[in-house]
């Protein structure tokens, strides 16, 4: 370990906190304080540090997306959370999308750790899972974007045709790939002689700045869109340090040696004959050791997560060829013991190997001086092993099928069509719609006859059919597509039948459609047209396809339980603002009910004074008119009146300024009691003849300018009713009004119409011997948008005239309070008729 009495000097690789955090670099660089120090690529407080300046670089390759390519829907893969400059890149890569008026979107954004794998995880995310559009990717470094080059060729998608692609740091790979790599050049060799200068004058006792910055470049080449060999853009200062060293003939050397690998291991991929290529190759690659170990290979019953067999040894200094060792080992030990040498020093980056149900580790131990080969290599090793397993899976395929070339150009033909398919109903959300898509489809696909889709009901669980083609399901359908269900699993979508024929003459397919831990339904089809009319490609068809379904499925149904959480949303939003003009309006009517019983009070002081002059002068009337009779001739003229006039006068102006003075006292009463319900017990009986007689006779100077006078068509010896004959005058009165309005404005505006009409019906219904009342009119009517609201209180098309809003509302409570119910029936142009119901339960 470093310490005073070994080394001089101390200079930090910056870059272990990539993984570890700053906090261990921090920890590391005060347990030597001791020592001169200098940090390479990483800021430390009180430290040297070289860094580079990534910010003008990292704007420039954006711009250059945006602006000479017009990329729009770019994702970003990140890297770990606590890196600086992973932080700065993603910032930079936000702003920018939001100064080209682009935007920021979350969805096309990707945790990473900057490793190959996690360019492939983010592939799998973007495309599969959150089935999004993108343009182009931006990785955080070149590890990260070959990963992702490599998933998206998996896709048959091209690079940069269907997708650009580009990275950070400019690995040799990078420049290597197909299509090479844009990416943005980092001054390592700059940074190290940098720091090699500063410890020596730190050493020396000279001054070292606290911070000294290099710059990075944009390298432009195929993967973002421009051809190769484009021009590179100027770094921001020019280096002037000395000439790198020369590796390019040792980096052309393992080239070559990747191209003999892949050229050897392309002519017939499998593990043996990769084994036996990198026994001749290895020696040309620069690594001390390398091994390679599986487990769950294709005997589960001898390996499992827990027991591993180790596949190759190779060790430059003690081992010149790897070794077929097939070592059986614990998995918890990475290697068997006698794979380590004792007191050997060494250095191993470990690598998770996972491909389908294949898992193991590469173990990579490299050279010091040499790093960037360990790099570049583990990136090749890491593409052809993958690559081996995935050829020898399409090989295998392939092998199987070559007996008949004709079934294997339909394959692909249809596996094309399927990828084209699951684009389109990725796009629809009506769950319906898209139901039968699907079915239709899938029929199309294995040329089905028949064919349904089953479903899961989410409340009770049981399968219910959704879509039926051409056929009605019967009970064996139900029972084959239960027990597919039952034995799906959530991981596959491997059908449990095999197609073939049935009891009834008929070829079946039916497999299930699961998403991860989900199971959705089954996809039933059928051929009744001949014997073994499907293969097992059509069954990997379907079941390919009904995967890509099963996330369209889920997708849809998410949308529609969203719509219609929305819908709610948006009715309780409704009801809220219901509840709170419905309590604004009570509150108003407690308003006026306030306003009302202070009126009222106010009203009476004086009209009991008026009152009680009234009876006054009326119990001293008979003396005065004595007196006059006395003194006055018949055809004395008083005040320009015959004195008989006069007489007649005094007494009938009396008696009306009494019954005035009375009525006043009621509508008082009437105002200080506007919200006191009708007391059954102390309730009048009440003629409706009468009332309506009476209302008409106090209109009367109202109604005469609009008609002579009301038609009765009155119903004689009316049961009576139980109420308040004042509060049902007030109802009566308040429709007579209307109507006269009614028919005043057709005379405005129908300047033929001359004759208003205004008809006035009583009756006993024979049914329930119940009351009937009506009273119609030919006015203007009511259209029907306003006839929905006349109940609602302070609701008037009369406001400028002085309308409330509240004779109507108040009429429709009197009614009711009386037993009663009020209806209105009317239509532009014709009039209105206002039924009241009274309900007398004999």
């Amino acid at each position: 370990m470093a310490n005073s009495r070994r080394l001089d000097g101390l200079i930090i690789c910056g870059a272990i906190s990539v993984f570890s955090g700053k906090e261990s670099l921090l920890e590391l660089s005060q347990k030597y304080s001791s020592l001169p120090q200098v940090c390479l690529s990483e800021p430390i407080q009180n430290v040297p540090s070289i860094v580079s300046e990534n910010k003008t670089a990292t704007e420039s390759l954006i711009r250059h997306m945006i602006e000479d390519h017009n990329y729009k829907r770019i994702a970003f893969i990140q890297g770990l959370e606590h890196s600086i400059d992973a932080i700065e890149r993603f910032t930079i890569y936000k702003d920018l999308l939001n100064e080209y008026g682009i935007g920021y979107n979350p969805s096309l954004v990707v945790k990473g750790n900057f490793l190959s794998t996690s360019g492939i995880e983010a592939v799998e995310l973007l495309l599969d899972e959150r089935r999004e559009l993108i343009d182009a990717i931006i990785a955080i470094n070149d590890a990260s974007a070959m990963g992702a080059m490599t998933a998206l060729k998996g896709r048959g998608l091209k690079v940069p045709d269907d997708i650009a692609v580009v990275g950070f740091d400019n690995l040799a790979a990078g420049k290597n790939s197909s299509p090479s790599l844009t990416t943005i050049e980092l001054p390592f060799y700059d940074t190290g002689v940098e720091g090699v200068k500063a410890i020596l004058k730190l050493l020396n006792n000279q001054t070292v700045p606290e911070k000294i910055i290099l710059p990075s470049s944009v390298v432009l080449r195929e993967s973002c869109g421009c051809q190769r060999n484009s021009p590179v853009e100027k770094p921001i200062g020019k280096s002037t340090h000395g000439k790198k060293p020369d590796i390019q003939p040792q980096k052309e050397t393992q080239i070559m040696s990747f191209r003999n690998i892949l050229s050897e291991i392309l002519g017939k991929p499998c593990l043996e004959q990769m084994i036996n290529v990198f026994a001749v190759e290895l020696p040309n690659i620069r690594y001390k050791s390398f091994y390679f170990t599986l487990y769950a290979i294709e005997d589960k019953t001898l390996f499992t997560e827990s027991q591993s067999k180790l596949l190759m040894a190779y060790d430059r200094e003690n081992t010149p060829v790897p070794q077929k060792v097939q070592v059986n080992f614990s998995t918890i030990d990475l290697l068997p013991d006698r794979i380590f040498q004792k007191n050997r020093p060494c250095s191993y980056i470990i690598e998770p190997f996972s491909y389908s149900e294949y898992k193991g580790l590469l173990i990579y131990e490299a050279y010091i001086d040499d790093l960037s080969s360990l790099i570049l290599n583990r990136t090749f090793i890491d593409t052809i092993i993958n690559g081996i397993f995935f050829t020898s899976e399409l090989r295998k395929r392939a092998s199987e099928l070559e007996y008949n070339h004709d079934k294997l150009e339909k394959a692909n033909k249809t596996l094309t069509e399927v990828i084209n398919l699951s684009r389109d109903i990725s796009s629809i959300l009506n769950i319906d719609i898209l139901l039968e898509r699907i079915i239709g489809k899938a029929m199309e696909t294995v040329n089905a006859r028949r064919g349904c889709l089953l479903i899961r009901n989410k409340i009770t669980g049981s399968l219910e059919i959704r879509v039926q083609n051409n056929m009605h399901a019967d009970m064996s359908v139900f029972l084959l597509a239960n027990r597919v269900f039952s034995h799906a699993s959530g991981e596959t979508t491997a059908a449990t039948n095999k197609p073939g024929t049935i009891e009834d003459g008929k070829s079946v397919i039916c497999v299930p459609i699961t998403h991860r831990d989900k199971k959705i339904g089954v996809c039933y089809v059928d051929n009744s047209s001949e014997a073994c009319a499907f293969n097992e490609d059509d069954e990997l068809l379907l079941n390919a396809f009904m995967a890509q379904a099963a996330i369209a499925i889920e997708n849809a149904e998410l949308y529609t339980e969203s719509v219609g959480l929305i819908s709610q949303i948006n009715k309780l939003n409704e009801e809220k603002e219901n509840q709170r003009q419905q309590l604004i309006q009570a509150d108003k009517l407690i308003t006026i009910g306030t306003l009302a019983s202070s009126i009222a009070h106010e009203l009476r002081n004086p009209n009991s004074a008026i009152f009680n002059a009234c009876q006054f002068l009326m119990s001293y009337s008979p003396h005065i008119l004595q007196h006059l009779d006395e003194k006055c001739d018949v055809n004395d003229i008083i005040g320009n009146l015959p004195y008989s006039l006069l007489k007649d006068k005094f007494k009938s102006g009396l008696n009306i300024i009494l019954e005035c003075s009375e009525r006043n006292e009621k509508i008082i009463n009437n105002l200080r009691n506007f919200y006191k319900r009708v007391n059954p017990e102390h309730a009048e009986e009440v003629d409706i003849n009468a009332i309506l007689k009476f209302s008409v006779s106090m209109l009367s100077f109202q109604l005469k300018p609009v008609i002579d006078s009301p038609e009765f068509r009155l119903t004689e010896n009316l049961p009576k009713i139980k109420g308040n004959s004042q509060q049902l005058e007030q109802v009566i009165i308040n429709l007579l009004v209307n109507s006269c309005h009614a028919i005043q404005e057709k005379k405005n505006t129908n300047h033929s119409f001359n004759e208003g009409k205004i008809v006035i019906t009583t009756k006993v219904l024979e049914k329930n011997k119940n009351i009937l009342l009506s009273i119609e009119d030919n006015g203007a009517g009511i259209d029907q948008a306003i006839l929905d609201k006349i109940f609602i209180p302070f609701f008037t098309t009369k406001q400028s005239s002085g309308g409330s809003g509240l004779g109507l509302y108040i009429s429709k409570n009197i009614i009711e309070e009386h037993n009663g119910k009020i209806d209105i029936y009317s239509q532009p142009g014709t009039g209105t008729k206002t039924e009241i119901t009274f309900y007398l339960y004999l």
